[in-house]
C-alpha cells in the first residue's frame, strides 16, 4: 500500500507551478516605461529657423557694433575724404566724388572759346561743336573733352577725359547706355585724384541735349561763379571698391 502511495504519479493539478520567466503585466509597463524615455522627434526646420535667428543676430551686432570700433574706423578711411570745394586751387591737387550714370556720356556738354593745354568742351564759345582735329582718333572715349559733373556735394567741376579712366570705360563698355532705358541706368559714385588746372568764370553747361546752355558756377550768393577745370589723375568706382 505504502509502495502504490509512493510509486503513484503526482496528479497534474498538485503539480508544483513553474514560475514563468516573465509576466505580460510588468513587461508592458517596462516597454510603456522606456517608450516614455524616447526623445520626441525633432522637426527639421526649428534646426534651420534658430540657426537663421542667430545669422541674423550676428549681422545685426555687426552692423551696430563694427562701425563704432577701431576696425570700423580704420574701414572707413580708406575711402578718402573728398576735398572741399572751397579748398580748390589751381595748381593743387586734389580728391572728388562725382555721382553720374553711363548716360552721362552723351549728355552732358560745356561751351567754351578756350582750352586748357589739350583739353576743351565739346562746343565753343558760339555754341558750334569744337573742330575736330584730322590726327585726332575715330573714338577714345571723349579723352579730351571737358564735361560738366557735380560732385557729391552738389559741387560743380569740369572734368576732363573721366570716360577714359580704365574703370570707368569698363564701366560704360558693361553698361551702354543705349542699351536700355535710362530710368533703369544704376547712379554710381566716382572718386577720382585730380589737378586743377584753371578756372572759368560761370561756364555755359547743359546737361541735355536740346536743353537750354546756362552759365553756372560755385560760390556764395551774391559773389561771381566759377568753376574748377580739372584732369583726372587715378579713377576709382566706389561701389565696386567696396565690394572688393
Amino acid at each position: 500500500m505504502a509502495s502504490d502511495l509512493q510509486g503513484s504519479p503526482t496528479p497534474a493539478s498538485e503539480a508544483p507551478k513553474r514560475e514563468s520567466s516573465g509576466d505580460s503585466k510588468p513587461r508592458t509597463k517596462k516597454r510603456v516605461a522606456r517608450a516614455g524615455n524616447k526623445r520626441p522627434p525633432v522637426n527639421p526646420w526649428d534646426q534651420v529657423l534658430s540657426g537663421r535667428l542667430v545669422v541674423v543676430a550676428m549681422l545685426f551686432a555687426a552692423m551696430v557694433f563694427i562701425p563704432l570700433s577701431p576696425l570700423g574706423m580704420m574701414l572707413a578711411k580708406k575711402a578718402p575724404t573728398p576735398t572741399h570745394s572751397k579748398d580748390w586751387k589751381v595748381g593743387a591737387e586734389g580728391t572728388v566724388h562725382l555721382t553720374v550714370i553711363t548716360a552721362d556720356y552723351n549728355k552732358l556738354a560745356c561751351a567754351h572759346g578756350e582750352s586748357v593745354g589739350n583739353y576743351h568742351c565739346a562746343f565753343d564759345g558760339q555754341k558750334k561743336p569744337w573742330p575736330t582735329a584730322a590726327e585726332a582718333p575715330h573714338d577714345d572715349n571723349k579723352k579730351q573733352i571737358i564735361q560738366p559733373y557735380r560732385t557729391t556735394d552738389g559741387s560743380l567741376i569740369l572734368l576732363a577725359g573721366l570716360w577714359a579712366q580704365p574703370e570707368v570705360a569698363t564701366r560704360l563698355h558693361n553698361e551702354p547706355p543705349h542699351a536700355v532705358t535710362e530710368k533703369k541706368l544704376a547712379r554710381f559714385v566716382v572718386e577720382c585724384r585730380v589737378k586743377f588746372l584753371a578756372e572759368w568764370e560761370a561756364p555755359l553747361v547743359r546737361w541735355a541735349p536740346g536743353q537750354a546752355w546756362a552759365p553756372q558756377g560755385n560760390g556764395d550768393e551774391g559773389q561771381p561763379k566759377r568753376a574748377p577745370i580739372a584732369e583726372p589723375l587715378d579713377c576709382q568706382i566706389l561701389e565696386r571698391k567696396r565690394s572688393s
